[in-house]
């Protein structure tokens, strides 16, 4: 399928999820406010798992779009881009890491059966090993913590020069910091968090 053919596809998907927020076009009669959907009894299971399903969508793609359009600010507004960062709600480093994901993920290279957690743990790899553990994450239908544990044995196995103590506890602190603005539950950023300092710790003494 040609790159023409897949950002269609991939704006049909994302057009019929934005349905949801459409009061003309809406799978079903309600109410949505800045805190609260309002909807009455009465509408059935398959329109619900309609909506959840698009909601899902919805917000996975925003931080897309943001780092996105963080990028183009920057590029074209220069000085004034600060004043955008100051204009949202997010943390400033939740916003760092959505530019830094769109600026190291070309839109051709994204995969739109994944989430947007899938591609910050590629973004720090070459376009081709991205591509490479993205395709085979949507082949294998790989969580994001699969694809996080397939990515550390896989790179771990193969000989790196010796890095400096500083470039290697700098780049373990900007994962760790990463995995701390994630959604997952503390148990599992805890272990991640060990996996990160030990992983860095080991390519130090290598």
């Amino acid at each position: 399928m040609s790159k023409d053919k897949n950002v269609g596809k991939e704006g049909d998907r994302v057009t019929a999820a934005l349905q949801v927020f459409s009061s003309d076009n809406a799978l079903a009669k309600y109410c949505l406010t800045d805190t609260a959907l309002i909807m009455p009894d009465g509408c059935d299971f398959a329109t619900v798992e309609r909506m959840l399903r698009g909601m899902k969508i919805v917000s996975d793609c925003v931080r897309f779009w943001m780092g996105d359009l963080l990028l183009y600010a920057e590029r074209n507004f220069g000085e004034m881009y600060s004043q955008l960062l100051d204009e949202t709600d997010y943390a400033y480093q939740s916003l760092k890491d959505m530019a830094w994901v769109a600026n190291a993920i070309a839109p051709q290279t994204r995969r739109s059966e994944l989430t947007w957690s899938h591609h910050r743990e590629v973004a720090k790899l070459d376009q081709a090993k991205q591509e490479l553990y993205l395709d085979q994450a949507v082949l294998n239908s790989m969580s994001v913590k699969v694809l996080r544990d397939a990515i550390l044995k896989e790179e771990c196995r193969k000989p790196e020069k010796k890095v400096k103590k500083v470039d290697a506890f700098e780049a373990a602190l900007n994962d760790i910091v990463s995995i701390l603005n994630d959604n997952s539950s503390p148990d599992v950023q805890l272990r991640t968090v060990k996996e990160i300092a030990t992983g860095s710790l080991d390519k130090y003494r290598s």
